[in-house]
């Protein structure tokens, strides 16, 4: 919903299913944004795709300014069932395979 928001469409719902597959979820990035930059270049809008697994990307999310510093991570998370926002610590910045500029 938030690619379409942004006029951005994933042609092949494989990938982003419960688990993408074979480099999915990376070439409907790419066709949408374009190359990834480095980590280094994250900001406020960042586009992230993560992983939770072992090294597959298998999630996505978008970065804001976190009100005491720092990142925060706005994503989707299963285990709660609703969209969540959290500061960007450590464990969920090593989960980043890539990052995307809008």
């Amino acid at each position: 919903m938030a690619m379409a928001d942004i006029g951005k469409r994933i042609r092949d719902r494989r990938a982003y299913g419960r688990v993408p597959k074979d480099g999915w979820l990376e070439q409907a990035m790419r066709e949408n944004f374009g190359a990834p930059v480095g980590v280094d270049a994250l900001g406020v809008g960042s586009i992230v795709v993560m992983h939770f697994g072992a090294g597959q990307a298998d999630h996505v999310g978008i970065v804001g300014a976190h009100p005491f510093g720092g990142w925060r991570l706005i994503h989707a998370y299963a285990p709660w069932r609703k969209v969540v926002e959290h500061r960007l610590d450590d464990v969920w910045r090593d989960r980043i395979t890539e990052v995307y500029e809008p």
